[in-house]
């Protein structure tokens, strides 16, 4: 019985670690590969100045959330 519960760890352990080994080269191959064609799949950059058009005020939000608070503690 005891070496039957030996041999299922042994099995089980290589088994999970057979799966990590088999996951850490299929990672590194799929980095390769998006390294190797990023050139590929690169966005185009926009410029700085549209970017700060896209930033949100939250002014209105941060002062309804107080007056919120506010309220709820009296």
């Amino acid at each position: 019985m005891f070496t039957q519960g030996l041999t299922l760890m042994v099995a089980g352990m290589g088994t999970v670690i057979v799966f990590l080994l088999v996951m850490v080269v299929v990672m590194h191959a799929t980095a390769w590969v998006f390294r190797r064609f990023a050139h590929v799949l690169a966005e185009k950059e926009q410029p700085e100045s549209h970017l700060q058009t896209l930033v949100p005020d939250d002014s209105i939000d941060i002062a309804v959330a107080i007056a919120a608070i506010r309220h709820y503690r009296g």
